[in-house]
């Protein structure tokens, strides 16, 4: 059935929540180092979620950060991507974050499961500080809070309410005595993100029930690879200051980042974007406070405090002093400007603005946050900075060094290399190993490529016309002015040689059946990559791909050309080769037709229909919504069954494709069987029938008048030679449905008037959970026998069925069983028969004609 949202309005409110507590504490687990600004048996809980990938140095600068913070670390969950490996946890994490394992309570992400249904590589490097190797949820006390690690992966762990998990979850949540509770997993229930509608993660919600039922105080997610964080809600995502649930996302460790979101979702408080840093929790008895704390170089952050909501009533508030911190150690020439920065200074307190104090270690001293000096003399100074709250406490002082160098010795120029190229491809140098012993930056580069071309920049780029060998030289030139000796390295560059095309065959066949022809064969010496196939038949048709089909409609010996030409235009010899055709009968072809298909819950049903279909020889062509959730299951939930169809089998895009901005996964699975990645709109030939493909989730890609999905469709339908046409999509423009009064959907509708137009025969659609026949009618919905369009909704493929209440007045056949619709395509008829799943008993059958 369809679901309906609403889009929850946006609101940022950048406040901080305080509660009320009860309870008397009880001993910590573990206590970290105290301070002024830190209460009496408090701890520290530290960490973030998306770590580590090994082509990036990113998670270094969050363990950085890590190796100056004592207490508790959380990794939470996308740990050592892509795939969660034993070897990717070794060689990406280990170096990094690896070196707190120790003190590391981790969290299980989805990625774990990419490489194994067991997460192998997650529990075998975490070991038992992991949990129990077949959940992945475990709890623990730390001071005064008893903190809980569920298992998202629902795929794999389920979640739902009275699954295993969920009922543990209230045991546990029902067992502790501890005044305040924090609940953390991998993936969120609410999140902004970049597209125009927001959907809640339904699978974690039993979670946030149990959790809000008993009064827990603090949800920490990554996931998303952003930093954000909530006002206190239900569930359901009200607002709720009294009782409310606060959730923050920290997916900020290190793998990657995010675009900035551009549908900042209700309750959303603070979104921090592009800056990569960890969540630093100081838990006390009765409250806790929250610092997101950047990695060097990067100065985002975010700073509040909260109650627990069972905490006892606090003793009344004293000045803690605030913390300098000067950064560094900083260095420089005599004469330099130094820009010295003490930005991260904080106070616990919030007494603010700060006031700064510096003194550079030469007799000068300065104010502000981020003061500048020149030292007149060489030699290394040692700087102090005192910061001063706005109730008059000062910090003790903090200190850092500056190293002052004599003179300006000149930069190292470093070209990399040598290079190698053909001739007319983008040479990409490389100079951003060049240095200044003096770190007078920023650098300047000079290029001189060799054959008379020049350029700037750390990595130019240059493209050579000639083959030979050239040499490259480089000079790079300080902020001071001074030079570097020129380095050499080369380029050589060679000829591009011709590709080479490899036809195949010979082939053979019977008339009007449909033949494959396989260009794969082909090759480029160059590997200049991807070719281009130009294909004659020998009967006057053509085609592109590697792999084309054609239907010859006479019996005869053709002669089939092969050209491919490489990604630099170079053409190949022609390839020829031969098909033999034979006289055929009334030959027909088969189409077999499902929507709504694979869902990870239910393998055995996954397995019935696949197997089902592939005793059914013919194309197979999906109506859309092949695998649920969303189209980032497709290799664990559709590729283990219906994966034995993939090489006769075509592809429509659904609504669910698009589902937590994952329909990338659709192409990333199918290829060019999806159409053209991002547009789902193409077509193909079987036998005498043009089969084309539409994509009806025109919030994405337009069906209107004049759009580009349109004008394909005008164009495409003017090309078409054949005598019947079926188009497949997945939203239907007639149908029932279980809503009353919903029987039509005017999006699809430019679709209809186009292929009522072009005398179109069937309409093939997926969205209805249900099998439904239609009589022929006109887009308007009027019956036509004469020139109406047969529309078939077969989106009974095993995901569910159900019937509906709202019947469509030319609805002529409706059922809920599970099956798919087999067609036979002639060259001037068709017939149609439903097969149902075994253990199924209902049937259609019936026969048409062409236009």
């Amino acid at each position: 059935m369809s679901l309906r949202l609403t889009r929850a309005a946006v609101l940022c409110i950048l406040v901080a929540c305080v509660e009320d507590d009860h309870r008397a504490p009880s001993s910590p687990l573990g206590p970290a180092a105290q301070s002024a600004a830190t209460p009496a048996g408090a701890v520290t809980l530290v960490g973030a979620g998306n770590i580590a990938r090994c082509e990036r140095t990113d998670d270094e600068a969050t363990a950085a950060l890590l190796d100056s913070i004592p207490g508790t670390v959380f990794a939470l969950g996308d740990n050592a991507m892509p795939g969660g490996t034993p070897t990717k946890y070794r060689n990406c994490y280990g170096p990094s974050w690896g070196r707190h394992l120790s003190r590391t309570r981790p969290v299980p992400g989805n990625h774990e499961y990419d490489s194994s249904a067991t997460a192998a590589g997650y529990f075998g490097y975490f070991g038992a500080a992991a949990g129990d190797p077949a959940n992945g949820y475990y709890s623990y006390d730390l001071g005064a809070w008893h903190i809980i690690v569920l298992n998202s992966a629902s795929a794999f762990v389920a979640t739902s309410a009275g699954s295993p998990q969920e009922q543990w979850l209230k045991a546990d949540l029902a067992a502790t005595t501890q005044h305040c509770m924090l609940a953390m997993w991998h993936r969120p229930r609410f999140y902004s993100n970049t597209d125009t509608v927001f959907y809640p993660t339904d699978a974690v919600k039993p979670f946030w029930n149990d959790l809000y039922a008993a009064g827990a105080d603090l949800i920490l997610n990554a996931h998303s690879r952003d930093y954000e964080r909530f006002a206190p809600q239900t569930p359901d995502g009200a607002a709720d200051s009294a009782r409310g649930i606060r959730e923050i996302i920290i997916g900020t460790g290190g793998e990657g980042l995010d675009e900035p979101n551009t549908n900042r979702i209700a309750n959303s408080e603070v979104n921090i974007s592009q800056v990569y840093g960890v969540l630093q929790l100081t838990l006390a008895d009765g409250s806790y406070t929250w610092r997101f704390v950047p990695v060097a170089g990067q100065t985002a952050s975010d700073a509040g405090s909260a109650a627990c909501h069972h905490a006892p009533a606090p003793p009344p508030p004293s000045n803690q002093p605030p913390v300098a911190s000067p950064a560094g150690p900083y260095a420089s020439g005599v004469g330099d400007t130094v820009h010295f920065d003490g930005s991260t200074s904080f106070d616990p307190d919030s007494n603010t603005p700060l006031t700064y104090t510096w003194s550079f270690g030469d007799g000068s001293t300065g104010t502000g946050p981020t003061p500048v000096h020149a030292y007149t003399a060489a030699g290394t100074d040692t700087v102090t900075l005192v910061v001063t709250d706005a109730a008059g406490a000062p910090s003790a002082p903090a200190k850092t060094t500056a190293t002052i160098t004599a003179g300006n010795r000149p930069p190292v120029a470093q070209p990399g290399g040598p290079y190698a190229a053909a001739t007319g491809d983008t040479v990409h140098f490389d100079g951003s190993k060049s240095f200044d012993p003096d770190s007078n930056t920023p650098l300047t580069y000079a290029w001189s490529f060799g054959d008379g071309g020049n350029g700037s920049g750390v990595k130019p780029a240059h493209v050579y016309a000639a083959a030979g060998s050239d040499t490259v030289t480089l000079i790079v030139t300080d902020a001071r002015g001074s030079s570097s000796a020129p380095a050499r390295t080369t380029a050589t560059i060679s000829a591009n040689q011709p590709p080479v095309a490899v036809a195949g065959g010979p082939y053979s066949g019977a008339g009007a059946n449909t033949i494959r022809f396989d260009g794969s064969g082909s090759y480029d010496p160059d590997n200049n990559l991807p070719l281009s196939y130009t294909w004659t038949f020998g009967d006057g048709g053509t085609d592109a791909g590697a792999t084309p089909t054609h239907v010859y409609v006479a019996a005869g010996t053709y002669s089939v050309t092969l050209r491919v030409t490489d990604a630099k235009g170079a053409p190949s010899q022609p390839s020829t080769t031969t098909a033999s055709i034979t006289a055929g009968a009334d030959t027909a072809v088969v189409l077999i037709v499902a929507g709504n298909i694979a869902s990870c819950g239910e393998a055995q049903r996954n397995t019935a229909m696949a197997n089902l279909v592939a005793g059914i020889p013919g194309t197979v062509v999906t109506l859309g919504d092949d695998v649920f959730p969303d189209a980032g299951y497709y290799l664990q939930c559709y590729d283990p069954t219906w994966g034995q169809l993939k090489s006769r089998s075509y592809s429509t895009l659904g609504n669910h494709d698009y589902y937590n901005g994952n329909v990338n996964g659709v192409w990333d699975y199918w290829g060019d069987r999806a159409g053209p990645r991002g547009l789902g709109y193409y077509s193909f030939d079987v036998g005498a029938w043009h089969i084309i493909v539409l994509n009806s989730n025109v919030s994405y890609v337009p069906s209107s008048v004049g759009s580009a999905q349109d004008t394909w469709l005008e164009h495409d339908l003017a090309a078409d030679t054949k005598k019947c046409t079926l188009a497949a999509f997945h939203q239907p423009r007639f149908f029932s449905s279980d809503t009353p009064g919903w029987t039509t959907d005017g999006s699809v509708e430019p679709f209809w008037n186009r292929l009522y137009a072009a005398n179109a025969d069937l309409v093939l659609n997926g969205q209805q959970h249900q099998y439904e026949r239609l009589a022929p009618m006109t887009p308007d919905g009027a019956l036509d026998q004469v020139r109406g369009i047969r529309s078939i909704d077969v989106g009974t493929g095993g995901e569910s069925t159900a019937l509906p209440v709202a019947i469509h007045p030319n609805s002529e056949v409706i059922s809920d069983a599970f099956g798919v619709l087999k067609l036979t395509l002639y060259a001037d008829r068709y017939t149609w028969e439903f097969v149902p799943m075994p253990g199924e008993t209902f049937s259609d059958q019936g026969s048409g004609t062409c236009h």
